[in-house]
């Protein structure tokens, strides 16, 4: 005694059958093409923060210098309220508003390169004093920096 035949199914579940695999078709295509995207995101970014890393190798040492270029940053860091308000980030705010401020009355050839000259050099450049020793002062030091010390940056640029 054998199984009996199968019968013929109804239309329903053959019409259900390919609706099914067409929408299990598509959300797979629609999943590929997220992490694809993501994918070159990530891929962008990386190269992109590689690329804006700048080394200036002199010697035996590194200068990191600071990156005054305008540009717009679409994925701005958080630093919250008091990150914000610290005295170091205020001098270090302030150097790059003020010096690309400043450039503008430069020679064109300056105004390209502004983050090839130390802080020292555009002091000279801009025929400013004081401003160097606060700037550097806050920027590599692990010395406390006050409002005091804005004040005296904001002193030094006028």
């Amino acid at each position: 005694m054998g199984l009996p035949e199968g019968e013929k199914s109804f239309w329903f579940w053959k019409v259900l059958e390919i609706v099914m695999a067409a929408v299990f078709v598509g959300a797979a295509l629609v999943l590929l093409f997220h992490l694809f995207r993501k994918l070159f995101r990530l891929i962008q970014q990386y190269m992109s923060f590689h690329y804006r890393e700048q080394e200036l190798q002199t010697g035996g040492a590194f200068d990191l210098r600071e990156k005054c270029e305008i540009e717009k940053d679409t994925q701005r860091k958080s630093l919250g309220l008091f990150g914000v308000l610290a005295p170091r980030e205020r001098i270090r705010r302030l150097y790059k508003k003020k010096l690309a401020a400043a450039t503008a009355d430069l020679d064109p050839s300056d105004r390209g390169h502004l983050e090839t000259y130390t802080a020292k050099e555009w002091e000279k450049k801009l025929t400013l004093s004081g401003m160097a020793d606060i700037y550097e002062q806050a920027r590599y030091s692990n010395h406390e920096v006050t409002a005091a010390d804005v004040k005296k940056m904001k002193d030094a640029w006028k």
